[in-house]
């Protein structure tokens, strides 16, 4: 049975949080190397982006719009 852990993870450009549940096993095979899409693929793009680049996905919507091609 696969034990779990919650984080919080605050956006460093808006402030807001967000709790994050995760299999420990998982989080620790990311810290050592892994890619985190291929250890922790159940969580959202956006749960991944808060815990890699502190960014929430509002705000990376924000900093990265789509381009023109994109949409």
């Amino acid at each position: 049975m696969s034990e779990y852990t919650t984080q919080k993870y605050t956006c460093n450009h808006c402030g807001g949080s967000q709790d994050i549940t995760f299999k420990t096993d998982d989080f620790l095979r990311w810290n050592k190397g892994e890619f985190i899409q291929d250890v922790l693929g159940y969580l959202t793009p956006d749960e991944r982006e808060l815990m890699t680049r502190w960014t929430c996905g509002k705000c990376f919507d924000i900093l990265f719009p789509p381009l023109d091609n994109e949409q």
